[in-house]
C-alpha cells in the first residue's frame, strides 16, 4: 500500500493475494523503496520468482535483481544502504547459504569473502562513515579466518582478525553498537593487541582500523571463561555514551 502523510489518500501498489507476497526487510535506496518479495503471479514482469530484491519506484514495483535465478528464493536479509550502494545476504542455492551481496542502482554482485563454505554475514551497522559487519572469512586476500569484524569504509574492504588464526573471535548476532569517539562496540572472543590469551567471548571497540581493534578492558566472567552474552544498546550521554548489554560473571566479578 502507499499513502501520503499527512493523508492525501492510501492506495494499493498491489493485491498481496495474488501478486507480490512475503514483503520484508526494507531499505531506502535514493527515492525508492527496496525490499524482499516474492512474486508468483508474474507482476513485476519477470515471470515466477520466487523470494528476491524488489524495488518500488513510487509507481511500480520492479524486480532489482534475480539473484537465485527462476523460481528459487534468494531472501534477501540485512538489507543497508551504504554510499551509493545497498549492501544486503543473499543466497543462491537452497541451502541458507547466504553471502554478502551489493546492489549499485542497477546491477547486484557478490563480494566474496568464503570459498569453502559461506559467510553468513550479520549486525550490518553504519558508523562514522563505515560500514561494520560480521562474517565467516575464508578467501584471498584474506586467508581463512573464521567469523571476525569486516569494515567497509567505501573504497575498500577490510577484515580484522580478532581472534588469532582460523577460529573466528566475533559472535553470531546482536554483537556490534556504535558508540561515540567514532568508535563501535562490538562482542569478541579475541587475543589481538598482545594479550596474553583469548579473553572469552567479552565486549571489544573498533574505531575500522586494525591498530584500533582492542579490548575495551570490560571483562564481566573474569578470566577466560565468555561473560557477555548479547547486546542491548546503548544509551547516548554527552560524552560519556553507556552501554547495556546482558552478561553472566558467575560470581567472579564484584
Amino acid at each position: 500500500w502507499s499513502s501520503g502523510i499527512p493523508g492525501d489518500g492510501t492506495t494499493g501498489v498491489a493485491d498481496p493475494a495474488s501478486t507480490v507476497t512475503g514483503i520484508q526487510n526494507r531499505a531506502r535506496y535514493g527515492s525508492d523503496l527496496l525490499f524482499q518479495g516474492a512474486d508468483h503471479a508474474g507482476y513485476t514482469g519477470a515471470g515466477d520468482i520466487g523470494a528476491e530484491l524488489l524495488r518500488y519506484n513510487g509507481s511500480a514495483i520492479v524486480l532489482a535483481a534475480d539473484i537465485n535465478p527462476g523460481t528459487g528464493d534468494s531472501l534477501p536479509q540485512q538489507l543497508t544502504t551504504f554510499g551509493n550502494r545497498l549492501l544486503f545476504s543473499a543466497q543462491t542455492g537452497s541451502g541458507w547459504e547466504q553471502e554478502l551481496w551489493q546492489w549499485d542502482g542497477t546491477t547486484a554482485t557478490e563480494i566474496v569473502l568464503n570459498t569453502t563454505g559461506f559467510s553468513a554475514p550479520s549486525d550490518f551497522v553504519e558508523h562514522d562513515g563505515k560500514l561494520f559487519f560480521v562474517a565467516d572469512v575464508d578467501s584471498a586476500p584474506y586467508g581463512d579466518l573464521g567469523r571476525e569484524l569486516c569494515v567497509d569504509d567505501g573504497s575498500s574492504l577490510t577484515v580484522i582478525d580478532v581472534l588469532t588464526g582460523p577460529g573466528g573471535g566475533c559472535y553470531w548476532s546482536d554483537s556490534i553498537q556504535p558508540i561515540n569517539d567514532h568508535k563501535i562496540v562490538f562482542l569478541a572472543n579475541g587475543d589481538r593487541g598482545g594479550l596474553p590469551q583469548a579473553t572469552g567471548f567479552e565486549v571489544w571497540e573498533s574505531d575500522g582500523t586494525a591498530a584500533g581493534t582492542i579490548f575495551s578492558g570490560l571483562d564481566i566472567r573474569v578470566g577466560t571463561s565468555s561473560g557477555a552474552q548479547q547486546m542491548i544498546g546503548v544509551i547516548p550521554r554527552s560524552g560519556d555514551d553507556r552501554l547495556l548489554l546482558f552478561g553472566d560473571d558467575a560470581g567472579t566479578n564484584p
